[in-house]
């Protein structure tokens, strides 16, 4: 993952988490698997987030990204990836996994599902790279679907597959 992915990553997952529960309140502090070239990664982070606030600092294994709290309220007022959005939308609503397969489909008959091959999860869902370079692995749970948001990188190197 370089600096500017990061960025992306962060800014993706402040969007996530606003729509999913509408907003932080506050800083939000996230975590990212790391092994690799701090300053690298650091000099593309910077640059990509100069006109917000956010930092970066390297922990064992990981980085930390500390996203204050008014780079959380303008990150909710920029355009989100419709992808993203619909598929937070199918997941508030009460569908089968299956159900939430075909409500995909209907949209994006471009999109795969297939298995992660670890059983971990239902399946995974990835849309054409252009589209979304994010893999989302969904599951049920009581009755409700769920879903934990990947890059491809850090899919594949979990050692799933993609569909």
């Amino acid at each position: 993952m370089d600096g500017e992915e990061l960025f992306r990553a962060a800014v993706e997952s402040v969007q996530e988490m606003v729509l999913k529960i509408g907003g932080s309140g506050g800083s939000v502090v996230l975590y990212y698997p790391f092994d690799g070239d701090f300053a690298g990664v650091e000099d593309g982070f910077r640059e990509a987030s100069e006109s917000f606030h956010m930092s970066l600092e390297p922990k064992l294994g990981r980085l930390m990204v500390t996203v204050p709290a008014e780079d959380c309220e303008r990150i909710a007022r920029m355009p989100v990836r419709e992808t993203l959005r619909d598929v937070v939308e199918l997941s508030r609503s009460s569908q089968s996994v299956s159900e939430f397969r075909q409500s995909v489909l209907s949209k994006y008959p471009c999109a795969r599902f297939g298995d992660t091959g670890d059983g971990e999860f239902d399946m995974a869902l990835c849309f054409p790279e252009d589209q979304d370079p994010n893999v989302y692995c969904v599951s049920e749970e009581a009755g409700r679907v769920i879903f934990h948001r990947f890059s491809r990188s850090d899919y594949l190197a979990f050692g799933f597959r993609l569909p």
